[in-house]
């Protein structure tokens, strides 16, 4: 029992410090000031060839019709971020303080996560299994990379641990408070 108790505190502090480091990214990504980097890529698009925008769908849209476009689709997943942060966040706390609601959103969450990593790394195997592709990883995006594994070694660790059968066993009898 008193090992269950340490295996979840471990587990709570483990999620609350994984979903902490990825508060700074989230930070300087926000979406509601001006991006350089999308006013260039806009640029960048302008020049193309008109049959390069024809094909893409871009021919008859204006340069701030792209922009408020790219912005739209920028917010959109800085606001997923978000969530899934303070999901990770809330899961962390329940986790924490010992609630077993905590237990069944620990089991979900991570196995949403880790299932929708696997259909991306199927998706995209074969540059996902390419030296190449994580020498480049390493060198323009290091934090993430190592986020990305870290996160993948918690999640699969968090379910291990809350289905081992001690610990599935106790979870099913612990009985409510009145």
């Amino acid at each position: 029992m008193k090992n269950e108790k340490i295996i979840i505190s471990t587990i709570g502090i483990a999620w609350l410090l994984l979903w902490i480091s990825y508060i700074p990214q989230l930070a300087s990504y926000y979406p509601f000031k001006g991006h350089k980097g999308v006013t260039s890529l806009i640029e960048e698009v302008s020049k193309a060839p008109d049959v390069i925008k024809e094909e893409s769908g871009l021919l008859n849209k204006n340069p701030k019709e792209l922009e408020d476009s790219v912005m739209r689709e920028i917010r959109i997943e800085w606001f997923k971020g978000v969530l899934i942060v303070f999901l990770g966040l809330l899961t962390a706390i329940l986790l924490l303080k010992k609630k077993r609601s905590g237990r069944i959103l620990a089991l979900s969450f991570a196995g949403c996560l880790l299932f929708l990593k696997l259909i991306y790394f199927l998706q995209y195997w074969h540059y996902k299994a390419s030296p190449r592709y994580w020498q480049v990883s390493f060198q323009h995006f290091p934090m993430q990379t190592v986020q990305s594994i870290v996160t993948a070694i918690v999640l699969i660790v968090t379910i291990i641990w809350l289905v081992r059968p001690s610990l599935a066993s106790q979870f099913r009898c612990e009985k409510k408070p009145a």
